[in-house]
């Protein structure tokens, strides 16, 4: 652009008064009218321009669960979200199906173990593949820069030399977030900042960030309110999911909120042999097949038919919920009703006899004594034999192969 000098007399003086002492670092040859221009300002679009566009639908790296931006996978410490993030980085390295249920597509994936020894991922990987060829589209690494010092640059790095990536794990999101510290106003930010410049990358490229952390200790009715740390870490995400099993058992749910991938609720099983997890179902539907197979081990051991208020009591389940479900199983012929109260059915196949006794052995005059011995209860489809091997869901058994 040719140069037009200023007409403005104040500034031909200073110009002039700079040039004369050899300050030529405030000599500025913007035109005048260009010098007091403002920045450039925020996009701007009308709603009808924005109904006319065509976006691309979002790329899931597993359908339903992880889509395309930032996904917190949460849980407590040792609950074994680490084997579910290995797990699924094979998954869609392979191109197979996550937690044993949903097909993906494959693509390459970064997984940056930053808990793990290169020994104990071998083992962790031999495990997960149980004989199948190690993926060469899974990417490794135990150590990585923090955001502020590279981290986010090498990431960037990577995408860019793998155009294919679908999924990138970091396990765990204290290693790389690096060192917080201030009042709380400032940790809100800090949480915030952090989780954004990973959440841009993601939006960048297209693909699924998943940063694994830890849950609080304290219980909130809002699975959102167990994140470890301030709201600003669920509030940069697009996706938060929530891990949570109870102490003891194999079987967990994961709860689902996001801005792409509709709210759900689903049940889990971990395998301690395996070290994998494996899609149930939903967990609504799980739940009331445990109360299910509750209520028939517990009429299987008693002497006597139960009464729905003494079954209620024997498990700690309210008395309503319980009448419910015992009319429910009645219809599909898991137990009987007997005057009132219930049994397993004598004869297997049994569609639900309501208290007529003359079917049940006349049971309702006294000549005949309850049957106790009961064969063919029904099965409750989806759920674990109890003879499973007792294991940490994890798969901790002293050895530091099965922790996180």
């Amino acid at each position: 652009m040719r140069y037009t000098p200023p007409t403005n007399p104040a500034e031909r003086l200073r110009r002039s008064q700079a040039q004369a002492n050899g300050q030529h670092d405030q000599l500025d040859d913007t035109p005048e009218d260009e010098q007091d221009a403002p920045p450039a300002g925020p996009a701007l679009i009308t709603a009808d321009e924005l109904m006319h566009m065509v976006f691309p639908e979002p790329r899931w790296a597993v359908p339903g669960i992880f889509a395309e931006g930032l996904t917190l996978l949460v849980g407590a410490p040792k609950l074994g979200k680490s084997w579910l993030g290995l797990n699924i980085g094979v998954a869609v390295a392979l191109g197979g199906r996550a937690i044993g249920k949903i097909p993906v597509d494959a693509g390459d994936v970064l997984y940056l173990a930053l808990e793990d020894t290169q020994r104990r991922l071998q083992e962790r990987l031999s495990m997960t593949l149980r004989g199948e060829d190690a993926p060469t589209r899974l990417t490794i690494a135990t150590e990585w820069p923090v955001l502020d010092q590279g981290g986010t640059a090498y990431v960037t790095q990577w995408l860019t030399a793998h155009r294919d990536a679908r999924l990138v794990i970091i396990d765990t999101f204290q290693k790389i977030r690096g060192a917080s510290n201030g009042n709380q106003q400032n940790l809100y930010a800090g949480d915030y900042e952090a989780a954004g410049k990973l959440k841009r990358i993601a939006d960048e490229f297209s693909v699924a960030i998943v940063l694994i952390h830890h849950t609080r200790k304290m219980a909130a009715d809002d699975p959102l309110d167990t994140v470890s740390g301030t709201t600003g870490l669920a509030g940069a995400a697009d996706t938060t999911c929530v891990l949570r099993r109870e102490i003891g058992r194999s079987d967990a749910t994961l709860y689902i909120r996001g801005r792409d991938v509709p709210e759900a609720d689903h049940a889990l099983n971990f395998d301690g042999t395996t070290c994998s997890w494996t899609l149930l179902g939903d967990a609504s539907e799980f739940r009331v097949s445990e109360e299910r197979r509750d209520i028939l081990n517990l009429l299987r051991d008693a002497p006597t038919p139960m009464s729905p208020k003494h079954i209620a009591e024997a498990l700690s389940k309210k008395d309503g919920a319980v009448r419910k479900l015992l009319h429910a199983m009645v219809k599909a012929g898991e137990v009987d009703g007997v005057g009132g109260a219930y049994r397993l059915p004598l004869f297997p196949g049994n569609t639900g006899n309501t208290g007529n006794a003359s079917n049940i052995g006349n049971t309702g005059n006294g000549q005949h004594d309850y049957v106790q011995s009961v064969t063919g209860v029904t099965t409750v489809t989806g759920i674990q034999g109890s003879d499973q091997r007792e294991t940490d869901v994890d798969g901790s058994a002293g050895d530091d192969r099965f922790t996180s």
